[in-house]
């Protein structure tokens, strides 16, 4: 009888451990969905690290990649990983690509095609995400000629930046300007064609919202 009863007793706490345990998954699984979950597949490091560096305390959750792929490689990758989360049970409010345009008008094409296909909302820049940073800075509208052009102008600007030393608080301070100046470009944040354009401000306002 006394083994029995040692039995039981030790049984207790594990008991009461596997309740902790599961209350404590169940309070992390409502704070996640207490903040909303982004996805944003980047195709280059400064994008990653700039929309890294939005993550803030009891903001959004940001999950913030670079993809090896090209333009449209990427937005295949985002469906992919929204897919696997949604059947995880643990699904992302918002999935978005950064990606730029390079003055392609095929790029654009079929970045768009797969957006729709895959339900992945574009941070498309034209030539390129050095634009949306440009606009933190200035407002530009001249016609570039190139993506490499757009880098050059950037770098006029900000004469130590590199794309590994890209930080959001660098350029923070003139994020209402970039957006306001992002929106006199194309107003729509779909007219991905235009040369220069950006729908940065576009995810910059759904993190921010």
């Amino acid at each position: 009888m006394r083994m029995n009863s040692a039995r039981r007793s030790d049984s207790t706490p594990r008991k009461r451990r596997a309740s902790h345990t599961e209350l404590d998954r169940s309070k992390a699984i409502k704070l996640r969905t207490a903040r909303k979950r982004f996805l944003i597949i980047c195709e280059g490091t400064t994008e990653k690290n700039y929309f890294t560096g939005m993550r803030t305390r009891g903001g959004p959750q940001l999950e913030v990649d670079e993809t090896k792929w090209d333009q449209i490689g990427a937005v295949s990758e985002a469906g992919k990983r929204a897919a696997t989360a949604a059947r995880s049970g643990d699904p992302y409010d918002e999935v978005w690509c950064a990606i730029d345009t390079e003055l392609q008008p095929r790029i654009v094409f079929d970045a768009e095609r797969a957006a729709e296909i895959n339900e992945v909302s574009l941070a498309f820049s034209s030539p390129s995400f050095d634009l949306w940073l440009i606009l933190h800075i200035e407002f530009c509208a001249h016609t570039f000629m190139s993506a490499a052009d757009a880098k050059r102008q950037l770098r006029r600007l900000r004469p130590a930046w590199t794309e590994s030393s890209t930080n959001f608080e660098d350029f923070s301070a003139g994020l209402k300007d970039a957006i306001d100046r992002a929106k006199a470009l194309d107003p729509t944040g779909n007219n991905y064609r235009k040369n220069p354009s950006t729908s940065a401000w576009k995810l910059v306002e759904a993190i921010m919202s």
